[in-house]
C-alpha cells in the first residue's frame, strides 16, 4: 500500500480553474497512465496476470480518491468529471474500471450518509492511498447474507466474522474490505482488513470476461472486528429508497461499456490501417480506402459517441441529485426519475457496446480473431458487465414504471429470521398470522383476528411477543365498541394514568384523562387538522407511557397519516464515537402543554437555553434509554420537542441534539401508515416516536386512543 502525502491529489487540479481547464488538467494528468495500463492490456489478458502493477500506478495517480471532497485529503472532482476519466479507464482496459468500482461506491455511499465521524475516518483513509475492494454477494441459489457476525466469547468488545463471499470484486487488490453480514437480528456493513488473519482472498472467478478483476471467492476463519469497523445495522431485504447508489452504480458499468466501444473503435481503425489484404480482391489491397470497412468505422464511431453521451449525460443528472441532496431539495420522486433514467440509459449503452464488439471484426476477416490481438476481449468484457443488473428487469421496471407509477423496488437479500415468513397462531377455532410487509423499517400486521373477541393465552402472548419484534402491530378491519376496545388494551396492560400536575393530552383542568381519549378535528376533539412531529407520548413525565392504541373511525381522504420511528435501529446506526459521547447524559424533556400555558415569543424553542425559565415539574430521563422487555438499548429523543441535556454545555448540547436529531430523520427508520376506517394499531411507545401529517380542515378525521401505563425509564 502506497501511503500518499496530503496534498497530492489536487497538486495537479487548481481549484481556481474553470470546469473546461480543470477538464483538460485531469485529462493530461491520467493521459500517460491510461497509455501505459492500455500497452499491457493484451498481455494480461493472454497470461491472466492479475492488474497489480496497473492498480499500482492508478494509486500513485491518485485515480481512486478523485471523488473523495479535498477537505478529506482527495480530488473533490465533480462527477461528470469522474465519469469521463472512467471511460478513459475503460478504453485502456475494462477491467480497472471493475477492479475499482465498490471502491468509488464506498466513497459515494459515505458521501450520501449523515455521519461524519464515520465519512472523515474513512474517506481519509482512502485519500491516503487505501483501496476498498467488497466482498458483498454469495453464490446462491438466491441472494442471501448468510456470513455470521457473533460476540467474541471471551472478549465482548470484540465481534467474529465466519462464513464465504463471492463476486469479491476488487477485493484482492484491495487494502479493506467491505462486507455484508448478519447479527441474527440485522444485516450489519462492516470493514475489515484485506491481509487480517483469518482472511483468504481466492481468484477463482470463472467468468469468460473481465477475468482480471479478482471476483471470486473470499473466506473468513473467525476474523476479529472492532465496533469501530462496524458501518451500518440495516436490513438488506427492504428496498432502497432516496438514494443514488443504484444509478451511481450503474453509471459506473456504463462508463466502461463506453470505454470497450472506444478500445473496439481504436483497434478496429488501427486494424485497418495496417491491413494490406481484402477477402476477394487479389494481391494487396488498402481496406482503409473500402467502403464497405469504412461504413464499419462510421457505424462505431457513432455507436462509441452514442454511448459516451448517455453516460456523460447521466453523469450529469447524478451530479445535479447530489447538490439536491445537499442543498436539502431532494424528494422521492427525484431518486426515483433518476433511477428510470439510469435503467433506460442502461438499455440503450448494453445493446450499443454489444453491437460495437461485434461488428468490429467486419474490418479484417478471419485475421482479426487472432488470439494475438485479443479483440475477443472486448465482446467477453461487455457480454459479462452487461450481466450485471439484468437489463430485462429493469425494461420490466421501466414500463411499469410509465404504465402504472408504480417505483422501482430492487432489494439485496432475503430476509432473516423473524422477518423472513409471518408468525401463525391457532388455539382452538382462531388462527391468525403477524407478518412484517415488503419493504417497511419497521411493524407489522395482523391478520385474521377478530379483535372484538375475547383472547385466550396463545393470542395474548403471541401478539406480544409480536409487538416486541416488530414495534407496531397494524389490526385491519375491526369494529369494536368502547368495552371490547378497553378489554383489548387490558390484554397488554392497566390504563394510563397521568400525574396531576403534568398535563397530556386529553387532561382536564384537574388534571384528569379519561380512558379513552377521542383524537378528533371535529366535535370538540383534540388536535385539530395541523401535522405533529415525530415525539414519544408522555415522554416528560416521571413514567411515560408504554404503548399505546389509536383505532379509526373516520379517516380523511388524503392526509393525516402516521409514522412511526424506531429508535432501537436509530441508535444502533449511529456511529460508535456518537454512542460514546451519548451513553449516560441525561434528557429533560419540557412538557409542551405547560409551554402553550407560558408561551415565548417566537414559539417553543427546541433546546433550553440558560435564558429561558425552566417549565415545572419537569424530570430527567436517560437520551440512551434500555428497552425493559428487550433489553435492547435506543434513542429515545422527540424530533421538535423543547429538550435540554443536564449539566451540559448549551451550546454543545444544542449542536448534539440537532445532530442526533438529523439522524433520526432518516427515511430508513420510520413507516407511515395510511388510515382506513376500522384500523386498530398498537405501538411500543418505549421503543418508537409517532408523527403525523396534516390534513384539509373540511375532511373528518376521528380515532380514539388508549395508552398503557408504563414505568421509569433507565
Amino acid at each position: 500500500m502506497t501511503t500518499l502525502p496530503q496534498q497530492h491529489l489536487d497538486a495537479h487540479i487548481p481549484s481556481s480553474h474553470a470546469d473546461g481547464d480543470r477538464d483538460a488538467a485531469l485529462q493530461a494528468r491520467f493521459a500517460d497512465v491510461f497509455q501505459r495500463i492500455a500497452v499491457g492490456a493484451v498481455a494480461r489478458e493472454q497470461k491472466r496476470e492479475l492488474a497489480h502493477e496497473a492498480v499500482q500506478w492508478l494509486r500513485e495517480a491518485g485515480f481512486p480518491a478523485l471523488r473523495v471532497p479535498q477537505r478529506y485529503g482527495g480530488g473533490g472532482v465533480t462527477l461528470p468529471q469522474f465519469f469521463r476519466l472512467l471511460i478513459g479507464l475503460g478504453e485502456a482496459d475494462s477491467n480497472l474500471p471493475q477492479i475499482l468500482r465498490l471502491n468509488v461506491g464506498f466513497i459515494e455511499n459515505l458521501l450520501e450518509g449523515d455521519d461524519e465521524a464515520t465519512r472523515e475516518r474513512w474517506l481519509t483513509r482512502v485519500a491516503n492511498g487505501e483501496l476498498v475492494g467488497a466482498a458483498l454477494s454469495e453464490r446462491t441459489a438466491s441472494t442471501h447474507n448468510s456470513v455470521t457476525l457473533t460476540r467474541d466469547p471471551h472478549d465482548p468488545r470484540l465481534w467474529r466474522l465466519n462464513g464465504e463471499k463471492y463476486y469479491s470484486t476488487g477485493s484482492l487488490y484491495a487494502d479493506w474490505i467491505n462486507v455484508n453480514a448478519h447479527d441474527g437480528e440485522h444485516d450489519v456493513n462492516l470493514m475489515v482488513r484485506g491481509d487480517a488473519p483469518g482472511v483468504n482472498r481466492i481468484d477463482d472467478w470463472d467468468g469468460f470476461g473481465q477475468r482480471l478483476t479478482a471476483s471470486g471467492t473470499t473466506r473468513f476463519d473467525n476474523v476479529e472486528v472492532t465496533e469501530e469497523q462496524i458501518l451500518l445495522r440495516h436490513r438488506l431485504s427492504e428496498p432502497q429508497h432516496d438514494t443514488f447508489q443504484i444509478a451511481f452504480y450503474q453509471n459506473v458499468h456504463l462508463a466502461t461499456l463506453a470505454g470497450i466501444a472506444r478500445a473496439a473503435l481504436r483497434d478496429a481503425t488501427a486494424f485497418a490501417r495496417a491491413h494490406t489484404r481484402t477477402f476477394g480482391v487479389p494481391g494487396k489491397s488498402s481496406p482503409r480506402d473500402n467502403p464497405l470497412v469504412q461504413r464499419v468505422i462510421g457505424r462505431l464511431a457513432s455507436l462509441s459517441y452514442a454511448a459516451d453521451s448517455l453516460v456523460n449525460a447521466l453523469a450529469q443528472s447524478l451530479e445535479r441529485v447530489s447538490q439536491a441532496r445537499a442543498a436539502g431539495r431532494a424528494t422521492e420522486a427525484t431518486y426515483i426519475a433518476l433511477d428510470i433514467e439510469a435503467y433506460q440509459a442502461q438499455q440503450i449503452v448494453i445493446a450499443q457496446v454489444l453491437e460495437a464488439t461485434t461488428l468490429l471484426f467486419e474490418v479484417g476477416g478471419a485475421s482479426a480473431t487472432s488470439e494475438r490481438l485479443r479483440l475477443d476481449r472486448h465482446w467477453r468484457n461487455a457480454r459479462v458487465i452487461s450481466s450485471h443488473n439484468p437489463a430485462i428487469q429493469r425494461e420490466q421496471a421501466i414500463g411499469a414504471f410509465h404504465l402504472n407509477g408504480t417505483s422501482p423496488s430492487e432489494r439485496f437479500s432475503l430476509a432473516h429470521g423473524k422477518d423472513a415468513k409471518p408468525a401463525t397462531v391457532q388455539a382452538g377455532s382462531v388462527k391468525f398470522s403477524i407478518t412484517r410487509p415488503d419493504g417497511v423499517a419497521l411493524g407489522a400486521q395482523v391478520s385474521g383476528l377478530d379483535a372484538a373477541r375475547e383472547l385466550d393465552a396463545q393470542h395474548i402472548l403471541a401478539l406480544k411477543q409480536g409487538l416486541l419484534d416488530h414495534r407496531i402491530l397494524v389490526f385491519r378491519g375491526q369494529q369494536l365498541d368502547d368495552t371490547q376496545y378497553r378489554r383489548l388494551a387490558g390484554y397488554f396492560g392497566s390504563i394510563y394514568t397521568p400525574p396531576r400536575n403534568a398535563p397530556v393530552l386529553g387532561s382536564d383542568a384537574a388534571g384528569a384523562v379519561p380512558d379513552i381519549v377521542v383524537v378528533s378535528n371535529v366535535d370538540d376533539g383534540l388536535l385539530g387538522n395541523h401535522d405533529l412531529p415525530a415525539h414519544s407520548d408522555h415522554h416528560w413525565t416521571p413514567e411515560p407511557s408504554s404503548g399505546s392504541l389509536l383505532y379509526a373511525l373516520e379517516v380523511p381522504e388524503q392526509g393525516g397519516d402516521t409514522s412511526w420511528y424506531d429508535l432501537v435501529a436509530a441508535y444502533e446506526a449511529l456511529d460508535e464515537a456518537t454512542r460514546a459521547r451519548i451513553d449516560g447524559l441525561k434528557l429533560i424533556t419540557y412538557n409542551p402543554f405547560l409551554r402553550r400555558k407560558f408561551p415565548l415569543d417566537g414559539g417553543a424553542p427546541l433546546y433550553r437555553t440558560p435564558n429561558i425559565t425552566p417549565l415545572e415539574p419537569w424530570v430527567a430521563h436517560p437520551l440512551v434509554r434500555t428497552h425493559p422487555q428487550s433489553g435492547k438499548r435506543l434513542l429515545y429523543l422527540g424530533l421538535r420537542t423543547e429538550v435540554e441535556i443536564v449539566d451540559y454545555d448549551p451550546v454543545a448540547g444544542a449542536a448534539l441534539i440537532e445532530k442526533l436529531r438529523a439522524h433520526l430523520s432518516s427515511p430508513r427508520f420510520f413507516y407511515t401508515h395510511k388510515w382506513q376506517a376500522g384500523d386498530i394499531v398498537y405501538w411500543d411507545n418505549q421503543a418508537t416516536l409517532h408523527a403525523r401529517t396534516e390534513f384539509e380542515p373540511s375532511q373528518r378525521r376521528v380515532l380514539k386512543r388508549i395508552s398503557l401505563a408504563g414505568s421509569r425509564p433507565f
